[in-house]
């Protein structure tokens, strides 16, 4: 699931609405594609069948096809293995041995010589085993709508080919077309219909990742009122012809009659073509690109594109200086021909750490001309780029919400309306900007195969805080310049503590991988960890171990060594120790939710050993009625962490499927690891991290850094009974993006749970997204010390409260950025809260100033029992003084240093 934002483009103003008994309003399209209507107000249908999505979508009858389940293709057509291609850019990538894939090349038919086959270059011969069903596309007809329920609507390794006019493809996610192989694939391909242009295409929320080709393909005829708006294009990419885990076959846009507008769009860890535009013409507005190590547009032939309103986060090559196409950028200087052409001024283009856009001697006059001679890329009202917003729910899939019953009347969907927030400085503004946007990419991690090279002594993983600027070279071709060869396979990460004592990421602190020259010894280092835990080694330098069994992994984490544990591929647990079905509780709120039948389901309760009363659990409410439950047992049971361990994911591959962790032991670090699936739909369904020592003594020195959690059953977070001392955590991304919810909103309400006889948290620097509640709860159990230093946080999209500080509990919230949090605090007057109104609030208790919070459409922000807070920081001037905050106006973690996937 992804991550998740929202950029202000007011033409893309689509509103949910319920219209007649058996409607599907999707909103109206923005740009050219206005008057897009699909398959209307007719009856949906709900395939249950691979046959009967084919059949409904191929068809000529006018259709509203929802999807309210996945489909996977894969394997119900067969493999092939034959003769293909090993190009040039693959022999390189694998002598380089940096710890990234690239792709072979299936051949054209008859290309016995490999010269007639894009993307052979100076090939060599070599065997390919595909699925046969990525290569065979499902048609859709005229007349059709497509749309996904929630986050049901993924279809699995088979792409769509549009054939035909009035097409509304909107919240689907295609992925797994055979992505370790040049034309493994595309997910969408449109080459116009009885050999004319097609007309009327709206792709909208969509989600496009791991395919072997190109995401988005128009060609031959083409489509001559095409609008791609709101989607994720998600590069991230176990193989990739650019050997650096980033696709390099985004976009084609050619045609003979082609007219795009590209609004809204989230395009990220991709290397080149994004997008590639031959003879068609182009309106690419506020779309946002980030890590990207290649090109952006290609600009070619009889191409007449206007860019405008875009921000641009670390794309080294917005646009290929010799392109050929006619080009305008809007400058400060050039507003006279946007007024002369669209009647207004041309919004500018923002790069952060980023290339040159420039359109000088690209035909400026001639391609403003053509782009204002389509009355289409007239109506878009863009935002200004420095003004764009993220919040949760207006790219890619699962904004939506729909009824979870084929057999309901009525599903509502809607592409999601532009954001209304504005930001309390335009620094703010721009800053959020650049904060967050890319925990999407990390909720489709692939499984990683990379293993040290046999028989090498000198394979590496170096985490090391002190990282250097991406290195990446970029290109305009798929070929890539390669990187030092060496067996050292190096991946790094940055670290809210390693940023010369500063306590804001900032952009240049990531790295893409880098070589190391060690021949004698194995190491890693995880850099160092700010706040309580500084100080915090985890296994050392000692010689990592490479789990491969779910075994293997257990073993590593509890047993009396010190271990660096590295997970180069993801590990499930659901289903390894059986099911428990039981009687459970029905809470009030879930009976309220099933009652209100808004779309969204929310959660039962797994009951306390031997309350057959249903009086002694939590969750389950006087109310409460007797239901059955049934939950994967393994997600009961987390993994045990003794002392002197680190954990840490080797690129997007370390993800825990099914099962938790409890960390029991003192000097732990658990690092670039996503903890995801643990019995969401059930209260007590299992806790992501819990923290504790085993013999009621707290444990100490325990850094969670980089970390991604969603889709679980309780509280992300758990800190109780002995409580630890010395915990940070840091760069990590909470996603309370949820099926089910408490608070029946598709928001997590379980965030925190932060207590314990004593405890002391640095929670510094993470992104905190669609909550309801407990994000975080910190005290509530008398005679207790709960001391949190609370800075630099990004809290978004929270529909209920953020902080609930409780009894025993002494927080202090500096430096937070609150985007759209109803109630940013309870007021619980049995807790001690400072929240600094003024810089000089912390001088005389910390030695520094505090950094002040920044609310955005959000409610209001107040401290209560100051006084108790500030007479105890003076106890910990290093911990929480000792390191500089950031300003939350100037807030600008970048997209590679939060969650997972960034210490790669």
């Amino acid at each position: 699931m992804l991550s998740s934002f929202r950029f202000a483009v007011t033409a893309v103003a689509a509103v949910v609405a319920v219209v007649g008994a058996a409607t599907i309003d999707t909103g109206t399209a923005p740009g050219v594609a206005a008057g897009t209507t699909g398959g209307g107000s007719i009856e949906p249908v709900y395939p249950t069948t691979t046959a009967e999505l084919i059949s409904y979508l191929k068809d000529s009858e006018p259709r509203v096809v929802v999807l309210n389940q996945e489909f996977d293709f894969r394997g119900t057509e067969g493999s092939t293995t034959e003769a293909g291609c090993r190009p040039d850019y693959t022999r390189e990538c694998i002598a380089e041995n940096n710890g990234y894939q690239s792709q072979d090349v299936i051949l054209n038919d008859g290309d016995i010589a490999m010269s007639q086959t894009g993307g052979c270059s100076d090939g060599t011969a070599v065997d390919v085993t595909y699925d046969n069903a990525a290569k065979e596309f499902m048609v859709v007809g005229s007349n059709k709508t497509l749309v996904g329920e929630g986050t049901c609507g993924v279809i699995i390794g088979k792409g769509l080919w549009i054939d035909g006019d009035n097409v509304i493809v909107q919240n689907i996610h295609i992925t797994d077309l055979n992505p370790h192989l040049v034309w493994g694939g595309d997910a969408i391909y449109m080459q116009g219909t009885d050999n004319r242009a097609m007309q009327n295409i709206w792709l909208d929320h969509l989600k496009i990742s791991s395919i072997g080709r190109q995401m988005l393909v128009t060609g031959f005829a083409g489509v001559s009122s095409l609008t791609v708006s709101n989607c994720e294009f998600d590069g991230v990419t176990e193989y990739s012809t650019s050997c650096d885990g980033r696709h390099y076959w985004t976009m084609i846009l050619s045609g003979d009659d082609t007219q795009v507008s590209l609004l809204n769009n989230y395009i990220h860890h991709v290397s080149g073509r994004a997008p590639k535009i031959d003879s068609s013409v182009v309106h690419a507005a506020n779309n946002y690109w980030s890590n990207c190590s290649g090109h952006a547009f290609d600009i070619g032939d009889d191409a007449y594109v206007l860019i405008e309103g875009n921000y641009f986060d670390g794309e080294p090559t917005p646009n290929v200086e010799d392109s050929t196409g006619s080009l305008f950028v809007p400058t400060e200087s050039n507003q006279d021909q946007c007024q002369a052409d669209f009647f207004r001024e041309c919004a500018l283009n923002v790069l952060v750490d980023s290339g040159t856009l420039s359109s000088d001697n690209h035909n400026e006059d001639t391609a403003i001309a053509t782009v204002a001679g389509v009355s289409g890329f007239l109506t878009v009202d863009v935002a200004d780029a420095a003004e764009l917003f993220l919040v949760s729910d207006n790219f890619g899939i699962g904004t939506l919400s729909g009824s979870t019953s084929s057999t309901a009347a009525v599903t509502s969907t809607a592409s999601s309306t532009a954001g209304d927030a504005t930001s309390t400085t335009s620094a703010a503004s721009s800053a959020v900007v650049a904060t967050l946007t890319a925990s999407s990419g990390s909720s489709d991690a692939t499984p990683g195969a990379v293993q040290p090279a046999a028989g090498s002594t000198t394979a590496s993983i170096a985490v090391d805080g002190s990282t250097t600027a991406d290195t990446t070279t970029s290109s305009t071709t798929a070929k890539i310049a390669s990187q030092e060869t060496t067996a050292a396979t190096s991946v790094a990460s940055s670290t809210a503590g390693s940023r010369s004592g500063t306590g804001a990421t900032s952009a240049s602190s990531s790295t893409a991988p880098t070589t190391s020259t060690s021949t004698t010894t194995t190491t890693t280092s995880s850099g160092s960890a700010p706040g309580f835990a500084a100080g915090t080694t985890g296994g050392g330098t000692i010689e990592p171990v490479y789990p491969t069994t779910i075994d293997e992994l257990s073993t590593y984490l509890s047993d009396d060594a010190p271990r660096v544990i590295v997970l180069q591929q993801s590990f499930n647990f659901s289903g390894t120790e059986g099911s428990t079905t039981e009687t459970g509780c029905r809470p009030t709120f879930n009976q309220e939710c099933i009652a209100e039948n808004n779309g969204y389901k929310s959660q039962d309760v797994i009951l306390m050993d031997g309350d057959t009363a249903m009086s002694q659990t939590g969750g389950c409410d006087s109310d409460g009625i007797a239901v059955e439950v049934t939950y994967d047992n393994a997600a009961k049971n987390p993994l045990v962490v003794s002392s002197n361990k680190t954990l840490v994911g080797d690129g997007t591959s370390g993800v825990l499927y099914g099962k938790g962790l409890f960390i029991e032991g003192s000097n732990v670090i658990v690092q670039n690891i996503h903890i995801t699936e643990l019995n969401p739909h059930l209260v007590w369904g299992g806790d992501a991290i819990t923290i504790r020592g085993a013999d009621d003594t707290a444990p100490s020195g325990i850094w969670v850094d980089h970390v991604k959690i969603s889709s679980i059953g309780r509280q992300m977070v758990v800190v109780n009974f002995s409580g630890a001392m010395g915990l940070t955590i840091s760069n990590s991304d909470f996603d309370g993006n949820t099926e089910y919810s408490a608070s029946c909103d598709g928001r997590h309400y379980w965030g925190f749970l932060l207590y314990g006889e004593t405890t002391q948290i640095s929670l510094v620097n993470n992104y905190i997204h669609e909550t309801s509640g407990r994000s975080p709860k910190i005290g509530g159990t008398a005679d207790q010390s709960v001391v949190v230093h609370a800075a630099n946080n990004y809290f978004a999209d929270n529909s209920g409260h953020a902080f609930d500080v409780a009894a025993s509990a002494y927080v202090l919230a500096e430096g937070n950025y609150f985007d759209a949090v109803t109630t940013p605090n309870l007021d619980d007057k049995d807790g001690n809260f400072f929240v600094p109104t003024a810089a000089s609030d912390c001088e005389s208790s910390l030695g520094r100033d505090c950094e002040l919070n920044v609310l955005t459409d959000s409610g209001t922000l107040s401290g209560y029992n100051e006084d108790a807070v500030t007479s105890i920081l003076s106890s910990y001037t290093t911990q929480i003084g000792g390191y500089a905050i950031a300003a939350a106006s100037q807030f600008s973690a970048a997209t590679t240093n939060y969650g997972v996937g960034t210490l790669a």
